[in-house]
């Protein structure tokens, strides 16, 4: 209904080039095929664009403009293709856990997969055999889009239905979850889900365009039928309800909230996620972050208010079972000003025994007050790690 009453109403605004009448057919059809000729002339750009350049005989200022304005557009297509499989998710809810992402994100893993990923390392190959022996191929063969190679999971290697290989957890300056970094079987699986989101992205924005054009058109017509003293009805157009029920492509969100997702290039951004990963400080579903503690509060005095509980063994670990990692100040803007945290309270890790121990902590713990404050206490997500990777 709703993809029905868009295109209704881009013909009357648009006529037959109407962005979202290309958008609908696009996301009704089949795909796969749509998707791996994109992929192809993406990949196959700068092969054509060099074929052109080369060809070109005039070294004429204007010729040197065109060629500096292909190579400008050469780089950015070539950017469209992303070249790690690393995705880094932002945005996400105080509270949240991987469980709350791998949901939506097992979705769109699945409905990729039934539509077909394009295996980019192999289509990469098939580009460059073919342009080698361009020369060779006829101009029917031309027009015709290729058949890219489509990437299944290897049955040797049985990956989880959401296809997440690793999932780390970003932290901020006072070691709240920002953020998770995931890490996919390969580039074509993450190339697969940014253009997924990219083109659920791209319907809302369509749609919202429609919608400012739909009211625009009403009010227009009002304003002539107040200003004419017409005695029939003014034709006003209906405005369609948008809901995501109605599309195969839906944004990714983390519970309720919808999450910021980009490439990540671990080999360009190690430094960033060392210093953001949540490795380092053992976090699991076994760590509670204790805030809004007094200045005076200590290690000894914060183990102490949770012997009860059965703390982390630190001959095994190799981590200390209570850690401070925020050092409250005086005055906030005092700590501003010295380019340290902003905060006028203490933070402490405490690791349990087990995740049972540390819900139970959190639900019993709670707002409880200790040393002249109530402390806020939060549990953290678990994480996915690759040992071998890291």
């Amino acid at each position: 209904m709703i993809r029905s009453a868009l295109i209704t109403l881009n013909k009357r605004y648009f006529g037959k080039h109407s962005p979202v009448i290309a958008a609908s057919r696009f996301v009704t059809s089949n795909r796969t095929s749509n998707r791996s000729y994109n992929a192809g002339e993406a990949l196959g750009n700068r092969t054509a664009n060099d074929q052109a350049h080369y060809s070109r005989e005039s070294h004429s200022p204007r010729a040197a403009a065109a060629a500096q304005r292909q190579k400008q557009s050469r780089g950015k297509s070539n950017s469209r293709i992303v070249s790690s499989e690393w995705l880094s998710i932002t945005n996400i809810p105080p509270l949240s856990t991987l469980d709350d992402l791998l949901v939506d994100v097992e979705r769109i893993a699945q409905t990729e997969l039934s539509m077909g990923i394009v295996d980019l390392d192999a289509a990469q190959k098939m580009m460059d055999n073919q342009s080698a022996s361009s020369s060779s191929i006829s101009s029917e063969e031309d027009q015709q889009p290729p058949q890219l190679p489509i990437w299944q999971p290897d049955v040797s290697t049985p990956y989880p239905p959401h296809l997440v290989v690793e999932a780390r957890l970003s932290l901020s300056t006072l070691k709240r979850p920002t953020g998770w970094y995931l890490r996919f079987p390969n580039r074509s699986v993450v190339h697969a889900l940014l253009s997924h989101i990219g083109e659920a992205n791209k319907l809302e924005t369509q749609y919202n365009r429609l919608q400012f054009a739909t009211r625009a058109k009403n009010s227009k017509e009002l304003k002539r039928h107040k200003k004419e003293k017409l005695e029939e009805e003014p034709d006003l157009m209906e405005i369609p309800e948008f809901s995501w029920n109605d599309v195969p492509t839906k944004p990714l969100k983390c519970a309720w909230k919808r999450v910021t997702v980009t490439p990540f290039d671990i080999n360009i951004d190690r430094n960033r996620i060392e210093s953001q990963d949540a490795m380092k400080y053992g976090i699991s579903d076994n760590v509670v972050r204790v805030e809004n503690c007094s200045r005076d509060s200590t290690v000894d005095s914060v183990m102490h208010f949770f012997s009860r509980y059965d703390l982390s063994d630190e001959r095994n670990d190799n981590l200390k079972a209570v850690e401070q990692i925020v050092k409250g100040s005086e005055k906030r803007h005092d700590a501003i000003a010295r380019h340290v945290t902003p905060s006028t309270t203490n933070s402490f890790l405490v690791r349990f025994a087990s995740a049972a121990d540390a819900r139970a902590a959190v639900r019993e713990k709670q707002n409880v007050e200790f040393m002249g404050r109530r402390m806020r206490l939060a549990q953290y997500s678990r994480q996915i790690i690759d040992e071998e990777s890291s």
